[in-house]
């Protein structure tokens, strides 16, 4: 991937800068004083690559002062030749967007997708350097090299060997461990068996003193009854002992009532208060009679509304009367459209005089209409321009003949002199005055050909004598303004008819409709149809409620011969108890008297011995056995025994019934069995896919182990030879020392050009240590960054080399092939140097004097 340019609205101190068409350079130098913008154009690249880091622009450093926009774009060209852009912007929320020919891709804040396997920590680390990051690598860019390069797994979309065990060995411990540390997968099945092997042998237990519960119920379900029902027999004779006196007499005395009830009133089939329901009767009936009479007025105003007859003339024409009535407003729109055209017609013939009067002296008659349309302007035109530029006929003869007299005169002379003598001046004085009159016969037939086209193309239009004989061109735009005065007559005048016509016909329909029914006028018409409409509302409305209102009368009907009927059927009950209706009443209630005080004591009787049915049944049947007092006695100490006796086996019964529902409420052994065949069979499961991890991690181990004892890392081949071309070949070579360093980071040993050995420590040279980290980076991306092929940036990062290697560095980064390599320096020779590798200088905006064409801020 390459760097085309960039345009950065606002980052740091660094305010709209513009620069594009850097794709095709493998080196670019920006070049600038200190704190002109070097660092931050490093800061914004990175931005722009990874996204706004912090987020916010109260946390951000490049936050600008002046509180403006906070962003840009960079352009990129990828590796195949596709041109992208990524625009980031930092408000209340980073935004970031993507361009592409193929589209675009909203990033928010995260990494542009190009960047691939390459973090932001990595980036920073290996492709943005300065001064200060090239004495070591960071933590998590050895872990890259250690995870990725010194096991072999470089390929981006794989996991790491380390990581792969790592997880294996992470999922088998946690599945099972040989120590007991930890509450493990197959630790926590074995106890949840170990606590259902319990609730098993409880379970069963359990299940077996259900089972003796459950006897033990039956026993005494079979005693309760046979005391239940000795019980029972007992309290039935004691019962009846009981309630026998009192009862008989009570029944006795409520049968008299009874029957001295029924000598006055034999069959009661009448209403609890048959006054009042007779009184009321009579009050409903009487209620429904007023309903009755108010809907059959209601029906008969209806049926006259209904049958109404209806304006058929008027409602036949509705239509006809509301579009003249319509048109009443329109009418006097009309009259002021015919007394306009009238007024146009006048002025149009006011027009045409006055047009006449220019060019015929006097008004157009039938004559000169007929001459309208045979005028030809044109024609007209050229013949009054050929008449102008040929003389006239009478100044013509005229000169030529006074032209023709002197010249003769003058040969008369000339040819009689002194002596007679005929001189040869008197022929050519002849032969002059014979041409000049010659001459003149040809002006007078050229005029008369120009007066005739003239008289053609006027058509025969009598134009008048003292115009004719002053024709010029004015003459063909008063002809003109003639002919279309006359032509807006004709128009004026057919407008006129048109508009007189309607208003003609207008007049007629509304005579024909006012005639055709009978009214004076629009207003009476309108009138009358607004009453005919009103009229056909109501009959419709009458129509439709008219059938309400006979449902309503049948309804009212019905009702009143209901009430008539009850009021009947009362006072013939009453008939049957005597003729006489009061009487009837009187002896009613005295009957019911009777009888409620019968029922009364009936009640008294039942509430204070019980039911009277068996005792009255016995009475009847004649079988009343009434035991002796000293079956009594033993009748009463039998029902005390016994009634102990249920007391203790319903209190038995009880606790054991108490005890049955709470073994029914545990669970059963079934259950807790169920579910350690599925816990054991779970545990044999999980055993093997530990087995199987295990088997996994040591195998990915093994394999690591065989590929670090086959194959170096090839990246410190790599860094020995750029180390080599930087340092013209002082150091050869580096190699991982034989012991680790602190924290797990390789220690790195440098070959001398003598073989000599040396640790990356004093008392190397800082210069010499920036060398060694700067050629390991170099093959670091080779290695960690083949694909995107990110810019490599150099920050002021040569500021402790000497010349001679500053020659090689600039010498191995003319060399890189596809990575595009930008060097910040506050160096103008530096800068020298560069351009003569074919670098290319783009000046920061804070420089005011620009050297040579070069790319510069805009």
């Amino acid at each position: 991937m390459r760097l085309s340019g960039w345009s950065i609205e606002g980052f740091g101190g660094i305010r709209d800068w513009h620069v594009d068409g850097l794709e095709n350079h493998d080196v670019i130098v920006v070049l600038g004083p200190n704190e002109s913008g070097k660092s931050t154009l490093r800061a914004f690249i990175a931005t722009a690559l990874y996204g706004f880091s912090p987020a916010t622009r109260e946390a951000n450093m490049h936050t600008p002062a002046d509180d403006g926009a906070f962003g840009g774009s960079l352009s990129l060209a990828a590796s195949l030749g596709e041109r992208l852009t990524v625009t980031r912007s930092l408000k209340a929320t980073p935004r970031a967007r993507v361009d592409r020919p193929t589209g675009h891709e909203d990033l928010a804040n995260r990494p542009l997708p190009e960047t691939g396997a390459i973090g932001r920590s990595v980036y920073a680390d290996l492709h943005a350097i300065t001064i200060d990051d090239l004495l070591a690598l960071g933590d998590a860019t050895w872990r890259t090299v250690e995870e990725r390069l010194l096991t072999g797994s470089s390929l981006v979309f794989l996991r790491s060997a380390v990581e792969a065990r790592a997880a294996l060995e992470q999922r088998a411990t946690a599945i099972w461990r040989p120590d007991r540390r930890g509450m493990t997968t197959v630790r926590a099945l074995d106890e949840r068996v170990r606590e259902l092997q319990l609730a098993e042998r409880e379970a069963r237990a359990a299940t077996r003193r259900l089972a003796a519960i459950d006897d033990e119920l039956a026993v005494t379900a079979r005693r309760d009854e046979t005391l239940r029902s000795t019980s029972a027999a007992t309290a039935s004779r004691r019962a009846v002992h009981d309630r026998l006196g009192p009862a008989s007499a009570a029944i006795v005395a409520v049968d008299r009532a009874r029957a001295a009830a029924d000598e006055l009133l034999l069959h009661d089939t009448l209403p609890a208060d048959p006054g009042g329901s007779l009184v009321r009767a009579r009050e409903d009936r009487a209620r429904a009679e007023q309903v009755l009479a108010a809907t059959v007025a209601d029906h008969r105003r209806l049926s006259v509304t209904a049958t109404t007859k209806l304006d058929t003339v008027v409602l036949e024409r509705a239509t006809e009367i509301e579009e003249v009535t319509a048109a009443l407003t329109l009418e006097d729109e009309l009259a002021r459209r015919v007394t306009q055209a009238r007024a146009d017609v006048a002025a149009a013939l006011r027009e045409r005089a006055r047009a006449a009067t220019i060019v015929l002296g006097r008004d157009a008659d039938e004559r000169d209409v007929e001459s309208f349309e045979r005028i030809s302007p044109a024609a007209l035109r050229a013949a009054i321009a050929a008449r102008t530029a040929t003389p006239s006929a009478s100044s013509t003869r005229g000169l030529a003949r006074l032209v023709a007299v002197l010249a003769l005169v003058f040969g008369l002379i000339a040819v009689l002199d002194v002596a007679g003598r005929v001189m040869p001046g008197a022929a050519a004085a002849a032969l002059v005055a014979v041409a000049l009159l010659l001459a003149g016969d040809r002006g007078t037939r050229a005029n008369l050909s120009v007066e005739a086209s003239v008289e053609a193309a006027l058509g025969g239009l009598a134009v008048a004598p003292e115009r004719r004989a002053a024709l010029d061109s004015g003459i063909v735009a008063e002809v003109d303004a003639l002919v279309s005065a006359h032509a807006a007559i004709a128009v004026t005048e057919e407008r006129l008819a048109t508009e007189t016509m309607l208003a003609e016909e207008r007049q007629r329909r509304r005579a024909r409709l006012l005639d055709a029914i009978g009214e004076p006028s629009i207003a009476a018409a309108s009138r009358r149809l607004e009453e005919a409409r009103s009229l056909a509302t109501a009959v419709a409305g009458a129509r439709q409620n008219l059938v309400v209102a006979t449902a309503r009368c049948d309804e009212a009907r019905v009702e009143h011969d209901r009430l008539v009927a009850d009021e009947r059927a009362i006072v013939g009950k009453l008939a049957t108890v005597d003729a006489d209706l009061e009487r009837a009443l009187e002896r009613i209630r005295d009957a019911r008297d009777l009888r409620a005080a019968a029922a009364e004591r009936e009640r008294a009787a039942i509430a204070e011995h019980g039911d009277l049915g068996p005792v009255r049944a016995a009475m009847e049947a004649g079988e009343l056995d009434l035991p002796s007092a000293e079956e009594l006695s033993s009748l009463a100490s039998a029902e005390q025994h016994q009634m102990l006796a249920l007391g203790d086996l319903r209190q038995a019964r009880g606790s054991l019934e108490t005890e049955r529902r709470a073994l029914m409420a545990a669970a059963g052994p079934i259950d807790p069995s169920g579910e350690i065949a599925a816990l054991h069979e779970q545990r044999s499961t999980l055993t093997r896919e530990r087995d199987r991890i295990a088997v996994a991690a040591a195998t990915i181990g093994l394999a690591e182990r065989r590929f670090r004892e086959q194959h170096g890392p090839p990246f410190l081949s790599a860094a020995g030879r750029y180390l080599a071309r930087v340092t013209d070949g002082r150091y050869t070579a580096v190699h991982l020392a034989a012991d680790s360093g602190q924290g797990g980071v390789p220690r790195l040993e440098l070959v001398r050009e003598d073989g000599e050995r040396c640790r990356l420590e004093p008392p190397l040279s800082r210069g010499t240590l920036e060398q060694v980290y700067l050629a390991l980076r170099l093959a670091l991306l080779d290695e960690l960054d083949g694909t995107a092929l990110l810019p490599l940036y150099l920050d002021e990062a040569l500021v402790n080399w000497d010349d001679r290697r500053t020659d090689g560095l600039i010498s191995l980064l003319g060399s890189l092939g596809q990575r595009q390599v930008i060097v910040g320096t506050c160096h103008p020779e530096l800068a020298e140097r560069l351009e003569a590798i074919g670098a290319i200088v783009v000046e920061t905006p804070a420089r005011s004097a620009p050297r040579n064409p070069r790319i510069g801020s805009v």
